[in-house]
């Protein structure tokens, strides 16, 4: 098995018990009466969809993983709406 069919087979797993333990957890509305079971509950959710996260961000290459982040220009998405914000506010514009 190659590394890339395991996360593949890892990720679906830990999805599939994600919506498995969503199934189980709506039938019990006393487990969220209580902190102690309110914790156990949410560990449970978080053992299962914490690494089906990480092995879902494993099969994804860098660059797809977190977008363009920067255009060819040099001017980013997040800096071009910033200097928006900027020119609206310096007008007298309200946001």
């Amino acid at each position: 098995m190659d590394i890339s069919t395991f996360y593949a087979v890892t990720s679906a797993t830990c999805f599939a018990l994600v919506g498995l333990w969503w199934s189980v957890v709506k039938d019990k509305p006393e487990w969220f009466k209580g902190e102690a079971k309110k914790r156990m509950a949410g560990g449970v959710y978080a053992s299962f969809l914490i690494p089906g996260v990480m092995s879902l961000a494993a099969e994804t290459p860098p660059v797809e993983r977190f977008g363009p982040v920067r255009e060819p220009d040099g001017v980013g998405i997040h800096d071009r709406q910033f200097l928006k914000i900027q020119s609206k506010s310096t007008k007298g514009e309200r946001l």
